[in-house]
């Protein structure tokens, strides 16, 4: 279940994952391997709303807006 609302997704740097940010019903990341077909979920800070991936770092970086922090993974 990739959630009830998503209004921010970002892609790995090699494309074959797609990260969702899942506001409403929990607050997490859902990941998307687009290879393998596989949903998962990354528990996440209060309201996800921008994700950004850096392909140097190779770390995922999300604001949560509700708690005014960014969460790395």
């Amino acid at each position: 279940d990739i959630g009830e609302t998503v209004d921010e997704f970002a892609l790995s740097p090699d494309r074959r994952t797609v990260y969702f940010a899942k506001r409403l019903g929990g607050s997490s990341i859902v990941t998307y391997d687009k290879t393998r077909r596989l949903l998962h979920q990354i528990p996440s800070g209060n309201w996800p709303a921008v994700i950004e991936v850096d392909s140097v770092l190779q770390r995922m970086m999300v604001l949560n807006v509700f708690e005014s922090s960014i969460g790395v993974y």
